[in-house]
């Protein structure tokens, strides 16, 4: 039922996890360092899935349970991610969740969404167009610093825009 903190840490090997629909529970990095890890399913009724589980792995793309209110902190810290959709009902995306995936290119953030917390786009290099929801209240610290935004669209209903957000973000362009 619970796979434990770090339990397949740098298992550079993997390439694909089948996970039992059992499973309630990821620990901490779980799959930290697993660069070749491609794969992975998720069961629908998972009920946890703690820090940086898939931080630098190699997949690509991940389809997260719609039942969690918030991506985990470092969740794909470095990873290979390319595209993410967040699901409706999640309000808060972590700190560091995305941090570091240089080879993010499409994001897709709901309605709903209120926060996203310190450094969670940074260092996304090839992440260049960013339309915030109206719901989105706050952004942290470094949230997006050093990412390869071009076009960003802010909304009405932003309320802070924290220390540093956009720093060195150096190709922005256009700011609605």
């Amino acid at each position: 039922k619970e796979i434990g903190e770090q339990a397949f840490d740098d298992c550079n090997k993997l390439t694909e996890v089948n996970l039992p629909s059992t499973l309630k529970k990821i620990g901490n990095r779980a799959f930290c360092g697993c660069t070749a890890l491609t794969s992975i399913l998720l069961p629908e009724h998972l009920e946890s899935i703690g820090s940086g589980a898939f931080r630098r792995t190699g997949l690509t793309t991940l389809k997260f349970p719609s039942h969690f209110d918030k991506i985990p902190d470092e969740l794909f810290y470095g990873s290979k991610l390319t595209s993410f959709v967040i699901p409706e009902g999640v309000k808060v995306i972590g700190e560091r969740a995305f941090s570091g995936c240089k080879y993010l290119t499409d994001i897709t953030i709901p309605e709903g969404v209120t926060e996203i917390q310190a450094e969670a786009f940074y260092g996304c290099s090839n992440l260049t167009d960013m339309v915030l929801p109206s719901t989105v209240e706050t952004l942290g610290n470094w949230s997006f610093c050093s990412s390869g935004l071009v076009n960003l669209t802010l909304n009405e209903g932003l309320k802070t825009i924290d220390n540093r957000a956009f720093w060195q973000c150096r190709s922005l362009e256009s700011l609605v």
